[in-house]
């Protein structure tokens, strides 16, 4: 027992385990742009929009840019996880955490929900065709989607378009962007200057190739989060205690030109390829400085995003299956009160699945598998 304690304590040690309650805030702020972003399903019948009114969806004044650009949040994601990724598993330049356990910590943070929600929408889908004829927003939901989502594949190349519990297509070609980071970090390293190499790398495949891959996509907005990561911790360890904050300053500059470039051009590259890293580092910086209320606060809301992002969907399948059995009246959805009721749902079971479902299976993962492959 002993020894096994022991091997559990070296393989923690290989991985960061600060969380930084800046950076979760932004978590949660991405994850709520994307329940707004995805509202409209609610005024779907089938697979096309009946009596629909964009500019009516609720309290669209004040949420109008979460409406309009909350699908956007993906590249959010995707350079929140790169920051994330290069801040805990910085060990990889050593060697010391190998693919097995570094699988294995994926696999068990990402892959219980996912079949629990994959199985779970595809009932709801079959549920909702017996009752509509049409399956509900996703047509593509067969014997072959079924096989790529399970092996978390549903957005590699070989889809059709999307499937079933269709949000995880940008988790699956994150598991790819994964593969990418540790094959470069382990084998070359994850420094300032490598980590510039592959988002130069990344615009230059899509200068010569004249398109934008989503997997190229993917990796460089991943690795510009990289790249946020790597100048918070340079910023760290040079200038020391209490004087890191000096890059609050020119981070905040940054962050008023993204957002006076975009204001002129409404073009939102200025915000993701430039904002939002300049918001990494201001948020990471910051994190020290947050009250401990605040700071709780703040994990805590983190803690509800990824089953957030896969639940909002079935359970959206399970509403209008719902309405229509129970004859609510078309345009339900336009009422404030009906926006903050699938908001509290869908956040409160978010809290009820990670705690009693996505930890316990991850920790039931790790127990089995971590310590046996530990060195």
């Amino acid at each position: 027992m002993g020894c096994q304690h022991q091997r559990k304590r070296i393989l923690l040690a290989d991985v960061r385990t600060e969380r930084l309650p800046g950076i979760e805030l932004l978590r949660f702020a991405a994850a709520f742009a994307v329940l707004l972003a995805h509202y409209n399903h609610f005024f779907i019948h089938g697979y096309a929009y009946r009596g629909y009114a964009y500019e009516k969806q609720p309290l669209f004044a004040a949420f109008a840019p979460f409406y309009h650009y909350g699908t956007r949040a993906v590249e959010v994601f995707w350079c929140l996880s790169g920051f994330v990724f290069f801040y805990r598993y910085d060990t990889l330049n050593d060697r010391r955490l190998s693919f097995r356990q570094f699988f294995w910590l994926r696999f068990s943070r990402l892959y219980p929900l996912h079949l629990l929600t994959l199985l779970l929408v595809a009932g709801l889908q079959w549920t909702y065709y017996r009752l509509n004829g049409t399956y509900f927003v996703v047509e593509i939901n067969n014997a072959k989607h079924f096989l790529l989502n399970l092996f978390f594949a549903s957005y590699w190349g070989f889809q059709d378009g999307f499937s079933f519990n269709a949000p995880v297509w940008s988790v699956s070609l994150e598991i790819l962007a994964y593969g990418f980071f540790f094959g470069v970090s382990y084998w070359l390293g994850s420094g300032l200057f490598l980590t510039s190499v592959c988002l130069v790398m990344c615009v230059a495949a899509n200068h010569y190739t004249g398109t934008e891959p989503i997997l190229v996509r993917c990796i460089f907005f991943f690795y510009l989060g990289g790249l946020s990561c790597g100048i918070f911790r340079a910023s760290r360890r040079r200038l020391g205690p209490g004087k890191e904050y000096l890059t609050l300053l020119p981070m905040t500059a940054l962050l008023v030109v993204a957002a006076a470039a975009f204001q002129r051009s409404a073009n939102l590259e200025w915000i993701l390829q430039l904002g939002v890293p300049s918001a990494l580092i201001i948020l990471a910086t910051a994190s020290r400085l947050f009250p401990k209320a605040l700071a709780h606060g703040a994990m805590a809301l983190g803690n509800l995003t990824y089953a957030s992002y896969l639940i909002h969907f079935p359970l959206q399948i399970l509403a209008m299956i719902i309405c229509g059995v129970a004859h609510v009246p078309e345009g339900s959805a336009y009422s404030p009160l009906f926006l903050f009721g699938y908001l509290a749902v869908v956040f409160g079971l978010s809290h009820a699945i990670y705690s009693r479902i996505e930890m316990p299976a991850q920790e039931l993962i790790r127990a089995r598998m971590l310590p046996r492959l530990a060195v």
